[in-house]
Formats: structure tokens, C-alpha cells, sequence
């Protein structure tokens, strides 16, 4: 990766399920998030690197998350990365304002896996397209450099990023967002279901 063109890397708290066998991002933690980072510094060379923040890292309190963003930070990380906005746009603009680039994300949001009724489509319909433009016009607001938008119509990311001064980066969002997240396994082809039957 660090001889390659891409522009960023993400630490992403899928790691937990591609690397460590979970079956959600649930299970990541701050020390989880951690190691992996420092991993991915010593290897990357300039590359800008963005950690994710856990599950319920960012919602237990200011002291609590600014402890998780030191720790990924600590660990080479160049910015963060936190899902939702909901009840704690106050944070970010804290993170933002200690020093810390923040990267938002919309749409499909694992950590909130249980809350969506599983791994689904959102921003289906014009009510939930509102809804979206206004959590990522808020998300902007309070400093987020970048925003990910995750599993939504390609009509509602396109909606978006035309709103927006600040990037998309889409994943399974369509063609009409200003950058795509590339899966490391996928990329790679390192992860493979077999259409042998045993």
C-alpha cells in the first residue's frame, strides 16, 4: 500500500470480523483498534492514515472518548473516524477542535447493526434521503473533513455529495461520490467462498 497511488488508509473496526473471525464490528475494541494501527504505521510510510473509534468508544462520555482517541492517535493513526451523529456532534466538534481531523460516517453503520434490523440498504426513501442530507450537513458543521456513506442508493449519495464541501467516500453507495473505499481482502482476493461442496 505504501508504494500505491491510494491517497488514505483506514483502520476499519471490520477488522474485528476479517482478521479476527467475529461476526460484527461490535466486538473491536480501543486496544484492538490500537494494534492494528501501529501495525499498519510501521508499514505505510506517508500514507495518511484514519482509525475507527469502537463501539461505544465515543459514547460514554467526553473523558472516555478523548482516552480512545489518544490511544489510536498514540498508535500512529492521523485522524479518526466515528459513525453517526446523533447525540454526540458535541464530540466530534471537541475532537476536531483538540486537534484531531474526524472523519464521519452515514448510511449503513455496523456499530448500530442491531438497532438497523441487520446489514440492510438505508436511505430508501425521500423521508430517509432528509434525513441523511441533514445528519451529513451536521456532521460537516462540526468539522468532519471527510464523510463515508455506506450502502446507500446511489441517487441518495449522489444527493449528498452535491451538498456537501467536504468529500464522500462511498462503499456500495454508487459511482457519484468523490472517492471509494477499497476493501484490503477484497482487493487482494484473499477471501474466497467456495462454490465446491465438500
Amino acid at each position: 500500500m505504501a508504494a500505491s497511488n491510494i491517497d488514505c488508509i483506514l483502520v476499519g473496526d471490520s477488522l474485528a470480523m476479517t482478521m479476527h473471525g467475529y461476526s460484527t464490528t461490535l466486538s473491536a475494541t480501543v486496544e484492538m483498534m490500537a494494534l492494528h494501527t501501529a501495525a499498519v504505521a510501521r508499514g505505510a510510510g506517508t500514507k495518511f492514515i484514519v482509525a475507527d473509534l469502537p463501539f461505544l468508544s465515543y459514547r460514554k462520555g467526553l473523558g472516555s472518548a478523548m482516552d480512545a482517541v489518544q490511544e489510536l492517535m498514540r498508535a500512529g493513526a492521523h485522524a479518526v473516524k466515528l459513525e453517526g451523529v446523533r447525540g454526540h456532534a458535541d464530540i466530534v466538534r471537541q475532537i476536531v477542535d483538540s486537534g484531531v481531523p474526524v472523519m464521519g460516517h452515514l448510511g449503513l453503520t455496523p456499530q448500530s447493526v442491531n438497532l438497523l434490523g441487520g446489514m440492510k440498504v438505508q436511505a430508501r426513501n425521500k423521508a430517509a434521503v432528509e434525513i441523511l442530507a441533514a445528519q451529513a450537513s451536521e456532521l460537516e458543521n462540526a468539522g468532519c473533513f471527510a464523510l463515508v456513506l455506506e450502502c446507500v442508493p446511489s441517487e441518495a449519495a449522489r444527493k449528498v455529495t452535491e451538498l456537501l464541501e467536504i468529500p464522500t467516500i462511498g462503499i456500495g453507495a454508487g459511482a457519484d461520490v468523490s472517492g471509494q473505499v477499497l476493501v484490503y481482502q477484497d482487493v487482494l482476493g484473499s477471501i474466497r467462498v467456495s462454490s465446491l461442496s465438500s
